[in-house]
């Protein structure tokens, strides 16, 4: 499982994307803590006044980085 975690993420802290990591029982568990974005792996210079704004997209980071990490699993 990978566990994508914005490091400006104002909800939840990062320590618990690494306790849920820690809680898998496979050993497929992966932590990435995007730099620069929010809870929902936008980039945000707002906190989360910039929640509301609807012309926000997923940052191409974050989506690289699942992509990446989908194909080396299913190849």
């Amino acid at each position: 499982m990978l566990v994508v975690h914005g490091e400006r993420d104002a909800q939840v802290p990062k320590e618990h994307a690494h306790r849920v990591a820690g809680a898998l029982t496979t050993r497929d568990g992966a932590v990435e803590v995007l730099p620069g974005l929010d809870h929902f792996l936008m980039a945000t210079a707002g906190g989360i006044s910039s929640y509301g704004d609807t012309s926000r997209r997923v940052a191409g980071a974050a989506l690289t980085r699942v992509g990446e990490w989908l194909e080396d699993r299913l190849r």
